[in-house]
């Protein structure tokens, strides 16, 4: 089934290629895939690139719907869109809506908001990105995080990887990345589908990465058209180094720099690498 899937959507976006005269195909020089520099390990990469431009807010709002059936009380969700919209970011979007719930105090700084990705290119892969809206090709992200993926390993001596997230408080003057505490989000919800499974994991900046060994609080997500709600404490650190510190996802939820999408798997020899992703509303875990 994920191979049947996977074909048709590849096939959709190469015909757009050669269809349309739209470039992005693999070996085109307009692939959207931003290359990062060198890093100790995947997780700790800090480099990125977004577009700054905002899109304002549907006033038809529909909250996110929470896989507890719990829907709030804001509107809950209706039999047209049985889903609704997320409070920190929908389908069409540019920036999220990630100072919602956060405390007055803290400061903003650029890019805060902005989407940011990453490839394995700086590790020695050779995965990348290509964006798509339905069956045409884009030269780069517009707002659909509707994606073929390509996971190519390279030269890498681990699975290769893409990264697609978001920077919550952005940077401050000195690009410094700026913390900020995200707990009274009560967690994450996400409508996602695809053809392979992303992990959600909280990036807390490079000085506490190096510290926990750079093994970030994590949850792993399913590949379902269905939202999915995590709580901070479900967040977890894998692949923890004896020597590195511990922290839990509470408590990490209260210094998050990034919040990211990771995308690492042994690559699909029978279809080249080729992964369909598809994110379509991100909300916070709240019930109000």
């Amino acid at each position: 089934m994920k191979s049947y899937v996977l074909a048709g959507a590849l096939t959709i976006t190469l015909l757009a290629c050669s269809n349309d005269g739209v470039s992005g195909t693999p070996d085109s020089s307009e692939t959207s895939t931003t290359k990062i520099e060198s890093s100790s390990n995947p997780s700790g990469l800090e480099h990125s690139s977004s577009s700054s431009e905002e899109v304002s807010s549907s006033s038809n709002f529909h909250p996110l719907c929470k896989a507890s059936g719990n829907w709030g009380s804001r509107g809950g969700c209706s039999e047209i869109w049985p889903h609704g919209d997320g409070d920190l970011w929908s389908n069409g979007d540019l920036k999220v809506n990630a100072s919602i719930y956060i405390d007055d105090s803290t400061s903003f700084g650029e890019r805060a908001g902005e989407f940011f990705f990453e490839t394995d290119s700086a590790e020695g892969g050779e995965s990348q990105i290509i964006w798509s809206e339905g069956k045409y090709v884009l030269s780069e992200f517009k707002g659909l995080l509707y994606a073929m993926v390509q996971l190519v390993r390279g030269n890498l001596p681990y699975d290769p990887f893409c990264n697609i997230g978001f920077n919550i408080a952005g940077f401050d003057s000195s690009s410094h990345a700026i913390s900020a505490d995200i707990s009274a989000w009560n967690g994450i919800c996400v409508l996602y589908q695809g053809t392979i499974s992303p992990t959600i994991q909280l990036d807390l900046g490079d000085s506490i990465n190096q510290k926990i060994g750079y093994a970030l609080p994590s949850v792993k997500m399913s590949s379902q058209e269905e939202p999915q709600c995590f709580e901070w404490n479900q967040f977890k650190q894998t692949n923890l180094n004896e020597d590195a510190e511990t922290i839990s996802g509470e408590e990490a939820a209260k210094k998050v720099v990034r919040i990211v999408f990771h995308f690492q798997e042994q690559p699909n020899t029978e279809l080249d690498g080729y992964e369909a992703i598809e994110f379509l509303a991100i909300g916070t875990n709240r019930d109000e």
